[in-house]
């Protein structure tokens, strides 16, 4: 009985060394969550790399064509969270006039569809399999991610479009 006794006071301690960890686990993942920069998001200060990719009118994007205070946005058809962020695109688009905007659009056209409609004659648009080269060469791993670009580098990032900061007016 006393054998019995102990087995069960040690399990007890077991579980509640275990259910401390976990807690603390929690709290950690909980503080990686107000990080400026989520994984998949590009990072602020970071230099875009090198890229090539025809624009769904023909036009070549490439870093170097991407000019001072464009701003860039990575969709997916199969995101949740990216159709509610093109109105607020367009928002910002007839905000703020002059704004270049370049969308990338994942996955297949005919699921794009809903999203590349409403941008076009607004944005330059990115598609399949162009998409690829693009995200890769932001580092962009999740949607919906936004960014603005100057001289080839990111000078912000957010995965809501309204909170990144208004361009500049030169």
């Amino acid at each position: 009985m006393s054998m019995l006794a102990v087995a069960v006071a040690l399990l007890g301690v077991l579980c509640v060394v275990n259910l401390l960890l976990t807690f603390g686990v929690i709290r950690r993942l909980k503080e990686g969550q107000g990080t400026s920069s989520p994984v998949g998001l590009p990072v602020p200060g970071a230099e875009v790399g090198a890229f090539e990719v025809a624009a769904r009118d023909g036009r070549i994007l490439s870093r170097e064509s991407l000019g001072e205070g464009t701003l860039v946005a990575f969709l997916s058809a199969g995101c949740a969270g990216c159709g509610p962020q093109v109105p607020r695109l367009l928002e910002r688009a007839r905000e703020h006039h002059g704004e270049r905007i370049v969308a990338v659009v994942s996955g297949p056209e005919a699921e794009a569809a809903r999203l590349v409609e409403p941008l076009a004659g607004v944005a330059d648009i990115v598609l399949e399999p162009q998409a690829k080269a693009a995200n890769d060469a932001f580092g962009v791993r999740g949607y919906p991610s936004f960014c603005q670009v100057a001289g080839g580098v990111v000078t912000a990032s957010s995965v809501n479009v309204a909170a990144l900061p208004a361009p500049s007016r030169s």
